[in-house]
């Protein structure tokens, strides 16, 4: 079950990128995001987490064809 949960580092930020070229945007998936894992039973630390998030953020702000902070 633990490496489960370890591969889950990796499939989030292919998440928030995903929900970022669908439309929404990355502030909020990582928010949603955030508060479900913190409150389910994971055994992933959340230092992890928060990177895995950050991560995906940076990455969603690269990919995104509708975010404006790309020049």
């Amino acid at each position: 079950m633990s490496h489960l949960s370890w591969g889950l580092l990796f499939v989030i930020p292919v998440v928030i990128v995903l929900l970022a070229l669908l439309g929404i945007h990355p502030l909020v998936s990582i928010t949603l995001l955030g508060q479900v894992l913190l409150t389910s039973q994971v055994t992933i630390p959340t230092l992890a987490i928060a990177l895995a998030l950050n991560v995906g953020g940076a990455l969603s702000y690269l990919v995104s064809p509708f975010e404006g902070a790309i020049f």
